[in-house]
């Protein structure tokens, strides 16, 4: 009876208590989360989103929460859904405060995800500058081209991010590059504002 039991709380690790602790992540509940532990709950399994309880805290900006997973041994970086790591919720939302945690806790800056993306083109699509300013900082490769050939550079150009487009120049990224079609990034910019910057 006893292992059936404990048969049971396995599969609702993976289909109930795993929900409830994203939730619990999300509204940044940490006795709830200590419960949830408590009973069986896994800390690293992805939800039916494919989120982690640390990619949920690390998207929402929940530092307490991220702080507290990351004491009971969390992955901060774990892969969920198309390879995305937590680094990757935390800079999309310019979580800078985050952001230097999961670096400082070890999270690798140049991780890519299933189709070569890493945090840095991240960035350059959402236009995180806090965070962009922290991966620079720490090293981050900035010519690296993901499946389709688009560096970080070309990712800020086609999303219009003229200051991410500012801060790669100033790191001497190459915008000679070619992106899988044959554009460079000048080719691909969006705005007026991006094209004016990289023909100077």
């Amino acid at each position: 009876a006893e292992e059936s039991k404990q048969q049971l709380r396995r599969v609702e690790g993976w289909f109930g208590l795993n929900q409830h602790i994203t939730d619990a992540c999300r509204r940044n509940d940490i006795e709830r989360i200590k419960a949830l532990l408590d009973e069986g709950c896994p800390i690293d399994e992805c939800d039916e989103d494919g989120n982690s309880p640390m990619h949920v805290a690390c998207g929402e900006g929940n530092i307490d929460v991220v702080r507290f997973l990351l004491s009971k041994g969390a992955n901060h970086s774990e892969r969920g859904r198309m390879g995305f790591t937590p680094l990757f919720r935390a800079v999309q939302a310019d979580h800078v405060n985050v952001v230097n945690l999961l670096i400082r806790s070890g999270a690798r800056v140049n991780i890519q995800n299933n189709y070569g993306v890493t945090p840095l083109h991240w960035c350059c699509v959402w236009g995180s500058l806090g965070s962009m300013a922290i991966l620079l900082e720490q090293n981050a490769k900035i010519d690296v081209q993901q499946s389709n050939g688009q560096t970080p550079l070309h990712c800020a150009a086609i999303h219009g991010n003229t200051e991410c487009v500012e801060m790669l120049l100033k790191k001497n990224c190459d915008i000679s590059i070619k992106d899988g079609e044959g554009h460079t990034a000048l080719e691909v910019a969006s705005t007026s504002q991006v094209v004016s910057v990289l023909a100077q």
